[in-house]
């Protein structure tokens, strides 16, 4: 009766491994091999085990992956990997929302030596901060004077005294062929001078701003050049850069800038 029943047991386990082996498993040798690596192992000898205690979970699985063990145990090993991966996956703390802050880098020119800046208006509208960096390295904050949205300029001031500031030239007096210099912050890139000509005087309909009578020029205009001066040959503003027309993003060699005379003009009104 003893060995009856040891025979039982030994016949009961074979009869859950067969059960719970992967298809393809058409022989009790090919049920009773030793399991690979990351599959389930089947219990020892002992009471007659059902076929749900005959296979038990490969070590480092969570208990969740102990459900469906009625599948074989080449399919359970993928399943507890998903689902352990899974569980990592939700254990891991969600961060705050990120909050961006549009930073953009432009150009201006001082004006008068109590501080007073000309730029464009492009170039702070809507700024929560304007920073000021000089040629000397210094920084300021800077406020808001006035902005003429119409014409594309603006007046900021910072808090400095004794400063240099530029000489204004009659733009009136340019001739288309002048040679003209571009002044700015190209792409970051600080103090970059620029050299070309006036293609052309009184431009309009461009589609840029309100009231439109732009300097046309191909010296090199980029972004970050906003809100620079255009000099003559003889050091005199004659234009702010203001507009580039582009394909690219960069310059084509057709720039626009606002008239000196012009600018003046918006300048004191503000």
């Amino acid at each position: 009766p003893g060995d009856s029943r040891q025979h039982a047991r030994i016949g009961a386990v074979h009869q859950a491994v067969r059960k719970a082996a992967p298809r393809g498993c058409r022989s009790r040798r090919q049920c009773m091999r030793q399991p690979s690596r990351g599959e389930a192992t089947a219990a020892p000898p002992g009471p007659p085990p059902s076929a749900r205690e005959a296979v038990l979970p490969t070590p480092g699985f969570p208990p969740a992956a102990r459900k469906g063990l009625a599948r074989g145990p080449h399919t359970l090993s993928t399943r507890w990997t998903r689902e352990a991966g899974y569980a990592r996956r939700l254990a891991r703390p969600r961060l705050p929302p990120q909050q961006y802050k549009e930073r953009g880098l432009a150009s201006g020119f001082i004006v008068d030596a109590k501080g007073y800046i000309l730029t464009n208006n492009h170039v702070v509208e809507n700024a929560d901060k304007i920073t000021v960096k000089l040629k000397d390295g210094r920084e300021f904050d800077a406020k808001l004077v006035g902005t003429a949205p119409a014409t594309d300029v603006a007046v900021v001031k910072i808090e400095a005294s004794s400063l240099p500031t530029v000489q204004f030239g009659n733009s009136d007096q340019l001739q288309v062929g002048d040679t003209v210099l571009a002044f700015g912050n190209p792409f970051g890139l600080e103090q970059t001078v620029t050299q070309g000509i006036v293609s052309a005087k009184g431009r309009s309909q461009v589609g840029i701003t309100d009231y439109e009578d732009f300097i046309q020029t191909d010296a090199s205009i980029n972004p970050g050049n906003s809100g620079g001066p255009l000099v003559d040959s003889q050091g005199h503003v004659v234009g702010i850069d203001t507009a580039i027309f582009s394909r690219s993003g960069g310059s084509m060699g057709i720039g626009f800038a606002i008239p000196s005379n012009m600018a003046t003009r918006i300048m004191h009104s503000l």
